[in-house]
């Protein structure tokens, strides 16, 4: 029997900064025994009856505690566009007496680039205090290939995926940051939900949802509803088509792959559609796809059309029930909140002894910092008088959405020298 278990980690992106990109193919032969093992054993640590499990948000991405043979403390990123949950570092799980089934050769995004997996069998999770899931197997990476601190700004070491997730009714309330795993007999939805045109594939939700990119037509994509992502908009584009593009556009480095960089464009749809709210000047990403021809762009039988992310996610409370194959929201207070965009020109990553060395790794020509004379590779030592030993990245980004004509003075290492500069951010897209 062969198994294809198709992009196990997903694509997370953070306003066009770089992020780690797994789109990985993985044949699989055999694999019954582990199939038998994904029927999930769990203890609940609770006698409530949804399991409540915390999670912080990071950067736009969903992060839990995880705790391996409730010894190793770990944080994973809950990831609806995963299919299945992965461990990033081998290393991590070589601290226990793990029994590896099989060893794997995988390709990465670019589909050239090959890294190396095992299977492990007969591990425990236990997930915050609220439940244990008991004798999973799990992907386990030979090593951390894809740095996801590096656009989250916080130590991540695995992805629950859909595989840990469908058995659920699974609710989202972004501003309580609790994540709940209802019981589908005993769960209803509340009335105060509207449900969302969907379908699942792979324990994966998707989403088809009326969007217009230029104001002129609105075209219903299929976007995979991806908590792993985030953004708030990701469209394919046909390779060397610029018909589905919106005036304005700038490019930009998408995702960073094994093979290096992905690079795209970023602006804004006129509008998105989720439910019966409309979103206007929404930020958009668009990958040229050399799988899609011009005459191709919408395609009802193809996977999918795009990705939509926690950016937009988060306006509203999500719920996906993985039994009946439904996906229901209900908008919170702050939906029309305007969408924000990067002011600056800058792309920053995090790295260094916890996470708070910032380095520049992109800078958009014809920026603001541009043409203040940032450079790629300058190191971050103040933001407007804030030493970068008390910045995080998800605040330096803050600071870099700013209002337009803000004032930023940025201070930074260029080899062996501290240099200063200052410009006033504006609008790019």
């Amino acid at each position: 029997m062969t198994i294809f278990f198709r992009q196990i980690g997903n694509c997370s992106f953070r306003n066009g900064c770089f992020f780690s990109l797994l789109f990985i193919s993985l044949f699989v032969v055999n694999t019954s025994s582990a199939q038998e093992n994904d029927r999930l054993d769990l203890k609940y640590l609770s006698t409530k009856s949804s399991i409540v499990i915390p999670f912080e948000l990071e950067n736009d991405f969903i992060v839990v505690d995880v705790y391996l043979e409730n010894i190793i403390p770990l944080r994973f990123i809950v990831d609806t566009g995963a299919e299945y949950s992965l461990v990033l570092d081998k290393d991590l799980v070589d601290l226990l007496d793990v029994s590896y089934q099989r060893k794997f050769d995988i390709s990465g995004a670019d589909m050239d680039s090959v890294l190396t997996a095992y299977l492990a069998t007969g591990l425990n999770f236990r997930v915050a205090n609220s439940m244990v899931a008991k004798n999973r197997s799990i992907l386990v990476l030979k090593e951390n290939y894809f740095k996801f601190e590096r656009i989250t700004g916080t130590n991540i070491h695995g992805i629950l995926g859909g595989d840990f997730l469908s058995r659920f009714v699974v609710e989202f309330d972004y501003r309580s940051q609790r994540m709940f795993l209802h019981d589908p007999a005993k769960h209803k939805i509340s009335k105060r939900y509207q449900r969302v045109k969907s379908t699942f594939a792979r324990n994966r939700p998707f989403l088809r949802l009326p969007i217009s990119v230029d104001g002129n037509s609105s075209n219903e994509r299929k976007l995979l509803l991806d908590t792993g992502a985030g953004l708030f908009i990701l469209l394919y584009t046909a390779e060397n088509d610029s018909t589905d593009l919106p005036p304005r556009v700038i490019p930009t480095n998408i995702a960073e792959g094994l093979g290096g960089a992905i690079k795209g464009n970023v602006g804004r749809s006129k509008s998105v559609k989720v439910g019966k709210q409309e979103f206007g000047d929404v930020i958009t990403y668009f990958q040229n796809s050399p799988f899609l021809r011009g005459d191709e762009r919408i395609g009802k039988n193809r996977i999918r059309d795009g990705i939509i992310g926690n950016a937009l996610l988060r306006r509203f409370n999500l719920v996906i029930d993985y039994v009946r194959r439904e996906v229901y929201l209900r908008p919170t207070g702050k939906w029309k909140k305007p969408v924000k965009y990067d002011r600056s020109g800058l792309q920053v990553a995090a790295g260094g002894r916890n996470l708070r060395t910032f380095l520049v790794t992109d800078v958009l020509p014809g920026s603001p910092a541009d043409e203040a004379g940032l450079k790629i590779g300058d190191r971050i030592k103040k933001l407007n008088g804030s030493p970068a030993s008390i910045l995080t990245l998800g605040g330096i980004y803050n600071r870099l959405e700013g209002k337009a004509g803000k004032r930023i003075r940025i201070m930074v290492k260029r080899l062996d020298k501290s240099l200063g500069f200052e410009f006033r951010l504006r609008d790019l897209i």
